[in-house]
């Protein structure tokens, strides 16, 4: 699986799929980061950082003690979106069918 978190974007992407963060209350990344990219397949990813600090590494260990909650808050997001989209009902932009269309 790949993560990436963009925090000044309010934007998570897990394998493709990306959510704007902001319609479901943001998240905030507390440690200066500007971005977290992540594999789950190598076990490896990156930190970028909003500040002069180089990027650093980082292990399965650290995503899991400090990012993985990111993955939580995509699931939560795009459940939300799914159950919002299921309630909405569709315009078709028809007449509703039927002779009178004709």
């Amino acid at each position: 699986m790949k993560i990436t978190a963009i925090t000044q974007d309010q934007l998570i992407i897990v394998n493709g799929v990306g959510v704007d963060m902001r319609p479901h209350g943001g998240f905030e990344m507390r440690r200066g980061e500007w971005a977290v990219h992540f594999d789950t397949v190598t076990g490896r990813g990156e930190v970028e950082y909003t500040d002069a600090r180089n990027n650093s590494a980082l292990t399965q260990t650290e995503f899991d003690k400090h990012y993985a909650w990111l993955l939580d808050e995509h699931q939560r997001a795009v459940e939300k979106e799914k159950a919002d989209e299921a309630a909405t009902p569709v315009d078709s932009g028809g007449t509703g069918g039927g002779v009178d269309a004709l």
